[in-house]
């Protein structure tokens, strides 16, 4: 079963059983003929499973009555399928998750020479080097080094790419995600999730589905390295971390996880967590989180006056700008004493529609410049902006008989709020409120929305 092949089959599936030569021709980019021949070899695979063949109708048309055998059909050889396409993919997953690998039982496994399988461990050992690890020789076969922060985070590269079943519609996925997810079988999701909930709630923050997703990833993976007794043991700013409110509600929630999964999490496990916390984009639902930073609040009136003096409008008494800053800029300075790039940009949007606003923000911004004495990269003053964006919309005169709307979006807070501001741009709305898709069952809907 080469990929082609399965190409077709997967056409045929997406066709409900009926397509024809020309149409997977045209999918394929290959000539008719060709697709002829690959119809019969996939007839005679089928038949040795007894399964039906695809019946070869008048003027090119393929049909197949029993389409749906067609999932099952390629779930239960699915070695065949994957190994050559994924052949890479899987061998970096088991290094990084057994740690361990025999060459021989990889020629086995995937039917192939040891100079074939040297190859593939060839670029993969690229891929290690950049996330700081490699293999070395053992008396049987390789063994990954590295150290333990580094392994975690390589780790986490993978289950966020491949761990996301609700989008996986797509085999390949889905065969690479039951391979993860069979090294976590005896943890329980459902456990981890209760903790973010609980952590979310003493912070009083709303977390993205994107931000919920990776963190249920890390502490997936924190879990089972330390039941397998390799335990992150020094970590960077410590003390920072030790001092954040976060740190201290993790510390006193970790019990939780500690009883249902018999383990004992550190100070340095929590100090890592806790820059997964702070380093996430998550929205606050007020500023309680956030009373301790007073030089925080300080600092962002300093950067509405400076914004009034620059663009010419008093924003000063919008308490949901004020707000929405501190909450904001929290984060934002964490990202950037620490080099941590915002994944969801909007730096292009913002440029394109508001470049005068850009550039005012960008000036207003020289207060925290120089109260961290960093640079703010263009991607966190996009973000900024849109602060402002939506403060001088409301000091705009209000529009009348607006629709209530609840804006949903799981992408990220930053790409929520652009959205928002193209919405009301365009439509005479009221947006009452910006949730992600975790939160929709806390919606109040008798609030006419």
């Amino acid at each position: 079963m080469n990929k082609r092949l399965y190409d077709i089959l997967k056409f045929i599936l997406q066709s409900k059983g009926k397509t024809s030569i020309k149409e997977i021709s045209i999918f394929t980019s290959v000539n008719d003929r060709t697709i002829r021949y690959d119809i019969e070899k996939i007839n005679e695979l089928l038949l040795a499973e007894n399964i039906s063949p695809i019946e070869k109708l008048s003027k090119g048309v393929l049909f197949h009555k029993e389409y749906e055998k067609l999932e099952d059909f390629i779930k239960n050889n699915s070695k065949d399928i994957f190994f050559n396409e994924y052949r890479q993919t899987i061998i970096l997953i088991k290094i990084l998750f057994s740690q361990e690998i025999c060459i021989n039982d990889l020629c086995e496994s995937f039917d192939v020479t040891r100079t074939t399988i040297k190859t593939e461990l060839g670029e993969i050992r690229k891929f290690l080097k950049e996330n700081h690890l490699e293999l070395e020789p053992t008396g049987s076969g390789l063994r990954l080094v590295g150290e333990e922060e580094n392994i975690r985070n390589t780790q986490l590269k993978i289950l966020n790419q491949y761990r996301n079943i609700i989008s996986e519609k797509n085999i390949e996925k889905r065969y690479i995600f039951n391979l993860i997810n069979g090294y976590f079988k005896d943890i329980s999701i459902t456990e981890i999730e209760k903790f973010i909930n609980y952590v979310a709630k003493q912070l009083n923050i709303v977390i993205t589905d994107e931000t919920y997703f990776i963190l249920s990833n890390y502490i997936l993976i924190m879990i089972w390295r330390i039941k397998h007794e390799k335990f992150i043991e020094k970590i960077n700013n410590k003390n920072f971390y030790s001092e954040t409110a976060e740190f201290k509600i993790l510390k006193k929630g970790i019990s939780f996880l500690e009883a249902n999964f018999f383990i004992e999490v550190s100070d340095f496990e929590l100090a890592k967590l806790t820059d997964y916390f702070l380093g996430c984009s998550n929205f606050s639902l007020n500023n309680s989180a956030y009373k301790e930073w007073i030089e925080i609040e300080i600092i962002v009136k300093k950067i509405v006056l400076q914004f009034k003096k620059i663009h010419g409008v008093d924003l000063t008494s919008d308490i949901t700008l004020l707000n929405g800053l501190v909450n904001h800029i929290k984060p934002t300075i964490h990202r950037i004493k620490n080099g941590i790039k915002l994944e969801n940009s909007v730096y292009e949007e913002v440029i394109e529609n508001y470049p005068i606003l850009f550039k005012d923000t960008k000036n207003a911004l020289e207060v925290l410049k120089n109260f961290i004495n960093n640079d703010i990269n263009e991607d966190e003053i996009a973000f900024i902006a849109l602060h402002f964006k939506g403060a001088l919309d409301r000091n705009k005169n209000n529009k009348k008989e607006s629709k209530n709307v609840i804006l949903i979006c799981g992408y990220g807070y930053g790409t929520s709020k652009l959205l928002e501001q193209q919405l009301k741009d365009r439509y005479n709305i009221n947006i009452l409120d910006i949730i992600p898709l975790n939160q929709i069952k806390n919606i109040d809907f008798s609030k006419n929305i």
